[in-house]
């Protein structure tokens, strides 16, 4: 069994574990590239549930490597995987903005 699918790990640790694993992520990844506009990422940097953070941060340089023409904005919050009513208004806020700024 691969780390990936030892179900003792926590959630996480084991899309940490697919992570290290490039055939794996190869054919899970989604072609963001492909996106025809402006992307939002919005991430929590204590996500217990899966690693958002460092996602976004990897679809991010993906997209700069690949001198993506739309703009990439990546909204992360210090915050777990549920974000909290507190930061609600301002992620709130931050899909508006991208909305009323990128349309």
């Amino acid at each position: 069994m691969s780390p990936a699918q030892d179900e003792t790990l926590p959630q996480v640790g084991r899309f940490l574990a697919a992570l290290g694993q490039p055939q794996v992520v190869r054919q899970a990844r989604i072609a963001v590239e492909r996106i025809n506009g402006p992307i939002l990422l919005i991430s929590a940097q204590n996500d217990q549930i899966w690693p958002s953070f460092q996602m976004s941060n990897d679809i991010t340089a993906d997209l700069k490597a690949r001198h993506y023409p739309h703009a990439v904005t990546h909204d992360n919050y210090p915050t777990g995987h549920g974000f909290s009513r507190e930061l609600a208004p301002h992620i709130k806020q931050s899909i508006i903005d991208h909305f009323l700024h990128t349309l």
